[in-house]
């Protein structure tokens, strides 16, 4: 009788576990592992692998190349040379003071934000890249007070120094009393995943920690 699809999918599961022993991965990741929840999955991971040596890297976008596999956002992905593994979604929203007149808007276009002044990430990440690509999408041309990191922008934003634009997940991690987040209508489908080379050799030990890491995010 012919094994069933789902049957077979379960043996070389198996057969690919088994051969994964004693192999080890090196994946390097952005700082984002606590606003994406991962951190308790990379250590259920290890648990439940001990036979494959799993090392985490914390990385800035520059660094991605060093390594065979990163936990990035899709925008930083080079696809002609990369495939990329999904597993988590976020979008941009626009960080104001709460007292601000536009922070009781359920939603807020990229229009009605011209005569603001921004306070954005940093030049080199991949947020300020796309804030500006929605920037030129629309034909304006942002007033930008400074750039600096999250922590300094949320601190900003609320003492009314200008809004920000960035993930929604930095907010939900960065929570502060005198800020409030509003979904930006022009926000693409912010998708977040692991990339390996397609160049590169696919292991066992890679194809066990991608597949374990999907099943980990449906629960």
């Amino acid at each position: 009788m012919e094994l069933s699809r789902q049957y077979r999918q379960m043996l070389y599961r198996m057969s690919l576990y088994q051969t994964a022993k004693e192999q080890q991965l090196s994946v390097g990741t952005l700082p984002v592992l606590s606003q994406y929840h991962l951190t308790g999955s990379f250590r259920l991971f290890q648990k439940e692998h001990p036979e494959i040596s799993l090392a985490l890297t914390e990385v800035e976008e520059s660094e991605k190349k060093r390594f065979a596999m990163i936990l990035a956002r899709e925008s930083m992905i080079d696809t002609e040379h990369y495939h990329f593994f999904p597993i988590a979604t976020d979008r941009i929203c626009v960080m104001l003071p709460a007292d601000h007149p536009l922070a009781t808007r359920q939603k807020l276009s990229v229009t009605a934000l011209t005569d603001q002044s921004f306070l954005l990430m940093h030049p080199y990440t991949s947020i300020y890249q796309l804030c500006m690509q929605i920037f030129q999408n629309a034909g304006i041309h942002p007033s930008i007070l400074r750039t600096a990191r999250v922590e300094s922008l949320i601190s900003a934003v609320a003492v009314g120094e200008g809004i920000s634009l960035f993930a929604e997940s930095n907010f939900r991690l960065f929570q502060h009393e005198g800020v409030i987040s509003v979904p930006l209508e022009e926000s693409p489908v912010l998708r977040i995943g692991f990339a390996y080379k397609k160049a590169g050799e696919y292991t066992p030990a890679m194809d066990c920690f991608l597949h374990f890491m999907a099943d980990s995010q449906k629960y």
